[in-house]
């Protein structure tokens, strides 16, 4: 027997032919396929607790060079939270920590091109790990 039901999230009943039970659930259904939001920034930018859900993309388009500030956090996020950040024009998109806030590698803090794509994963205690195309 398979029992499905959902109302934001996805609950499977399995029935063996013992009448055993196993239920399964997981998160919400949009995130089981990876539905990510897009946040579009022309300016000096600084991140805040709705951009760590791990399924936001921070988008840069702007004419001119773009700082993104990655600020304290505090005990705000868990361990293993990410934010990721797009550059969409060939003018340059810098990370810069807060003051208090470390982001390793510390000498590639920028986005290098048109279509560079790059995620910010937090390590605890204010420290940050940059993945991505990197300079």
């Amino acid at each position: 027997m398979l029992n499905v039901r959902s109302a934001n999230k996805l609950i499977i009943n399995l029935k063996n032919e013992y009448g055993a039970v196993l239920r399964l659930s997981s998160y919400p259904i949009a995130r089981m396929v990876n539905e990510y939001s897009i946040k579009y920034v022309d300016s000096d930018y600084t991140l805040n607790g709705a951009d760590f859900d791990g399924f936001m993309i921070v988008l840069v388009n702007s004419a001119v060079p773009v700082t993104v500030t990655m600020p304290l956090v505090g005990e705000s996020i868990a361990i293993g939270k990410c934010v990721n950040i797009g550059q969409e024009t060939d003018n340059v998109v810098t990370i810069a920590p807060d003051v208090g806030v470390t982001i390793n590698p510390v000498d590639a803090l920028a986005l290098r091109r048109d279509g560079s794509f790059a995620t910010l994963v937090y390590e605890g205690n204010e420290r940050w790990r940059f993945i991505g195309e990197l300079p």
